[in-house]
């Protein structure tokens, strides 16, 4: 009996380490996994220029591709995610405004992988005057 427990004394060392072993690669793999996820993402039309309105109805919404960590994305509301457009620059007639990955407000730890459409299409009008023509 005591020679048995000997043998399993001297394989202690390298059990624990076996052990040891097995817990980081089991950590290793579980944080370092990257998942990614797509969301429909509202856009925030920004700096909207106050002689022009839009003609017609703009897209509203586009597809987002985000890719992090398990736990960074699960922690994701759809709510912390819009796409800011910043309409300062735009004329009169139609504007294609591109889309890129720092212009999505998304949280930390998660990385933008794609935006679909890549570009948004925006026609604006010059805003009538105030009265209108023909008043004096």
């Amino acid at each position: 009996m005591s020679t048995a427990l000997g043998r399993l004394a001297g394989r202690l060392p390298l059990m624990a380490a076996s052990l040891a072993l097995a817990t980081a690669f089991w950590f290793f793999v579980n944080v370092r996994e990257q998942v990614e996820v797509g969301y429909l993402v509202p856009l925030a039309f920004e700096r909207f220029p106050a002689r022009l309105v839009l003609d017609g109805a703009p897209l509203e919404a586009v597809y987002v591709r985000l890719r992090g960590s398990r736990q960074a994305v699960e922690g994701i509301e759809p709510q912390q995610l819009r796409v800011r457009v910043d309409l300062a620059a735009v004329r009169a007639g139609g504007n294609i405004i591109p889309l890129a990955a720092p212009l999505v407000v998304a949280p930390r730890g998660v990385t933008v992988v794609g935006i679909s459409p890549p570009a948004v299409n925006l026609r604006f009008i010059v805003r009538p005057r105030a009265g209108g023509e023909g008043t004096r």
